[in-house]
């Protein structure tokens, strides 16, 4: 049967990635009535082949993380920026606000003059909307020092909590307000989100509930470099005790994916089989929710799928291996049912942000957004551009003692997702 399949594909496949397609073609068999193979001419800009695209990339949610100078988010023309990511097939854009502690040992969260304005990001929303896009508020904490987030852990952590508490239901209030879908509580704070603090964030959660009837995630760190060890104390997303409380697991998707620049597509393919197979299906299958990617992100470097979280890493252009990455990703898992959809960092308002010459996250103007843009267009001959992007949430209700059942969105549920909004 491998050897039938391999006579359909373009080009030539190992053993071992024609194997994880099997498996791939496989799962989409017993989720879908009517899998397929769609395939591109050798050498084109779109992905050599996709397994089933329309069964499953066509109802994610396909976003881009929006972060950029505070007078970005209010300014009318990021209108336009956010109809030219509409174009791309995007359905989602996920708008970063950014509070900070003074130190990692602060007992409080503050605004700062990097903070768009509540009128910023109303304004900001209101235009996505309009649009044609959903929106999904995503909460950071930055350190002022330039320490990592993961390791914020004050001294007096009711006393943090009290105050993070405070900004997440301000937030919580304006997305009700302005009809955000979604909000991710917080992320990648690795320190403040073990077994110590789960009533603090299930506390938290339920004051959410209380006041904004969206759907909620958490945006856990994926690990570092000890990952391949049993137990990786940054590996966030296994650790966490509260996902049941959220509508969808979260995580923030640095994993390494080589040890060596400019990797081929069979080799990043199979690092994303290792990482499936020992540490994500395992930490899905336990808590069986739908899977966000939260944050997905390259840098146009070679040594991209090295150390993909490390924003100063030393490196050469190179376009061409974060356009290969995104291929990857979308290739590896367009047909794994339980994932939801990806945000993919990031998307700034300028018409000319990215480039040819520019190293950085960023995909505009790159051979990335093209591969992006390819991926994100599929499935529209089964869901139309105005209907509500479809998401599949497990559970219907979450834990009665926020005061439930509290019901999500989702198709086949008791409770609607609300229609687009109007383009």
């Amino acid at each position: 049967m491998i050897s039938r399949i391999a006579r359909t594909l373009p080009g030539r496949l190992s053993a071992k990635r024609i194997g994880i397609l099997l498996t791939q073609v496989l799962l989409a068999a017993l989720v879908s009535s009517a899998p397929g193979w769609t395939a591109s001419s050798p050498g084109s800009s779109a992905p050599a082949m996709v397994l089933s695209p329309t069964a499953h990339v066509g109802h994610w949610q396909k976003g881009f993380a929006f972060y950029d100078r505070p007078e970005a988010y209010g300014a009318p023309e990021t209108a336009h920026s956010l109809q030219r990511m509409r174009a791309t097939g995007a359905n989602y854009v996920a708008p970063v606000v950014t509070w900070y502690v003074d130190s990692p040992w602060a007992a409080g969260v503050h605004r700062d003059a990097a903070t768009p304005t509540d009128a910023q990001l109303s304004a900001f929303i209101q235009r996505a909307h309009a649009a044609g896009l959903r929106v999904l508020l995503t909460l950071h904490v930055d350190s002022k020092d330039n320490s990592w987030r993961g390791f914020i852990n004050p001294g007096d952590a009711k006393s943090w909590f009290a105050s993070y508490s405070q900004m997440v239901t301000h937030y919580a209030d304006l997305a009700a307000n302005q009809g955000v879908e979604g909000l991710v509580i917080g992320k990648e704070l690795v320190a403040l989100s073990g077994s110590n603090h789960t009533s603090d964030w299930i506390n938290l959660i339920c004051q959410v509930r209380g006041r904004y009837d969206g759907y909620l995630t958490y945006s856990a760190n994926w690990g570092s470099n000890v990952a391949q060890y049993r137990d990786d104390p940054l590996e966030e997303f296994t650790h966490i005790q509260f996902w049941d409380y959220l509508d969808y697991l979260g995580i923030s998707a640095y994993f390494e994916l080589s040890k060596t620049d400019e990797p081929s597509l069979d080799a990043l393919m199979s690092a994303w089989d290792d990482w499936n197979r020992t540490r994500i299906t395992p930490f899905q299958a336990k808590h069986d929710m739908p899977l966000l990617f939260t944050e997905v992100g390259y840098r146009s470097i070679a040594s991209a799928a090295v150390h993909p979280w490390d924003y100063g890493l030393q490196s050469r252009l190179s376009p061409q291996s974060q356009a290969t990455l995104y291929r990857a990703f979308f290739e590896y898992w367009s047909n794994v049912p339980w994932v939801a959809g990806l945000q993919i960092w990031n998307w700034e308002a300028k018409p000319d942000a990215g480039g040819p010459n520019d190293t950085s996250y960023v995909v505009q103007n790159k051979p990335a957004e093209r591969i992006i843009s390819s991926w994100f267009g599929l499935g529209s001959q089964l869901v139309s551009d105005h209907s509500a992007p479809t998401v599949r949430p497990v559970r219907d209700y979450v834990p009665r003692s926020c005061g439930g059942p509290l019901y999500v969105h989702g198709p086949g549920q008791n409770t609607p997702a609300p229609p687009a909004q109007p383009f």
